[in-house]
């Protein structure tokens, strides 16, 4: 295995990999109440597995993403429309804040 695929896989993969289950797990309680009450063994198993398979996903495609950059070539052959989503996501992290003066 190359050295820099070993390094991420070490340093990055597996620590996150390992915490990641019990925040998304809360997350996807928050966003699913109904999910929140499951007792079942076998939707609790499977529910792990689909946290730990997106994990999974997410990681390698950011690897991948890193290798691309690493070898000079342009993440915006893949992604056409990169400089508009730097743009619009932090956008949608901003607090909105409110006015309640018609109450």
């Amino acid at each position: 295995m190359p050295l820099d695929v070993e390094l991420f896989y070490d340093s990055v993969y597996i620590p996150i990999m390992k915490e990641l289950e019990n925040p998304v797990r809360e997350m996807v309680n928050r966003q699913y109440p109904f999910i929140a009450t499951e007792t079942r063994p076998e939707v609790l198993e499977e529910l792990s597995l689909m946290i730990k398979e997106i994990g999974r996903r997410f990681l390698l495609s950011l690897h991948d993403m890193m290798l691309w950059q690493k070898s000079g070539k342009d993440l915006r052959e893949i992604y056409p429309k990169l400089d508009e989503w730097a743009v619009q996501y932090p956008a949608l992290r901003k607090k909105k804040n409110r006015s309640f003066v018609y109450r």
